[in-house]
């Protein structure tokens, strides 16, 4: 049975905020992409060793992590990863390989668009939760959750959600950078338009 972790408690938060040394910590290694990368790969390597019945780093071996430091690389890289579909036989064309950029891409020129998962959530006041938790039965609020992950947002591009391909020095990078508030970023990152690409 997997775990997961419960949905965090008022005094819980509270206790949390009041420890000062345990949030330094978290700050610190929020700002670190070192342990960002340690964590993460850990997670991934524990799933794959189940998965596969062994044990070990889920990078060593033919898996690499190698550093991107020019932008002929970073070319290089995505196309890599946006002709894959097509190198393993799975699609003919960009156009046909789903789960890609590129595909996304294309489709956001041909006017597809998706529904967001940014979702304007509404907070519901303490006094307000706690007569839903005390007048609800336990289905109501398991339906009640699963109702509230199913929310979208309205329509937009089907790559909207992208960094934009071709960089734009000017733009600002960063969580508050995107004016449309679904990408985390509009600075691109390539110095070709997308026909070019």
């Amino acid at each position: 049975m997997d775990e997961q972790l419960a949905d965090p408690t008022t005094p819980g938060v509270e206790a949390l905020a009041n420890n000062t040394e345990r949030i330094q910590e978290i700050r610190v290694r929020l700002s670190n992409p070192s342990w960002f990368k340690k964590a993460l790969c850990e997670t991934i390597a524990l799933l794959a060793n189940k998965k596969d019945g062994t044990t070990g780093h889920f990078w060593e071996g033919r898996f690499k992590a190698l550093a991107i430091t020019d932008e002929a690389g970073l070319l290089a890289c995505s196309m890599y990863v946006d002709l894959y579909p097509i190198r393993a036989a799975m699609a003919a064309t960009p156009e046909e390989s789903l789960h890609t950029s590129a595909y996304a891409r294309i489709q956001a020129l041909r006017g597809a668009t998706i529904p967001s998962a940014a979702v304007d959530f509404v907070a519901i006041e303490t006094e307000e939760a706690g007569r839903i938790l005390r007048t609800s039965t336990p289905d109501q609020l398991r339906k009640r959750k699963v109702d509230s992950k199913k929310r979208r947002g309205n329509s937009i591009l089907k790559d909207a959600w992208l960094s934009p391909l071709t960089l734009n020095e000017r733009a600002a990078t960063g969580p508050q950078s995107s004016g449309s508030g679904k990408r985390a970023s509009d600075k691109g990152f390539l110095s070709l338009n997308l026909s070019d690409y």
